[in-house]
């Protein structure tokens, strides 16, 4: 039992270094990850989708062809 708590500190101590919240229950934690996971999601589509990544990624094409 008191290595559960010394590893939960060391969790909570790693959270607070990376500026992670910390929540008091589970319900509350996994809302936050799903939410910080779908705005990755997002970023990253976003960028995939921007008209001059675009325009770069089909110019370095043509160059392999070239």
């Amino acid at each position: 039992m008191e290595r559960a708590e010394d590893l939960l500190d060391s969790i909570n101590t790693l959270k607070e270094h990376l500026n992670i919240p910390i929540f008091d229950n589970e319900d509350d934690e996994l809302i936050f990850l799903k939410a910080f996971f779908a705005k990755q999601e997002y970023l990253d589509d976003k960028e995939r989708n921007n008209p001059l990544r675009i325009a770069v990624d089909d110019f370095q094409e043509s160059l392999k062809n070239f």
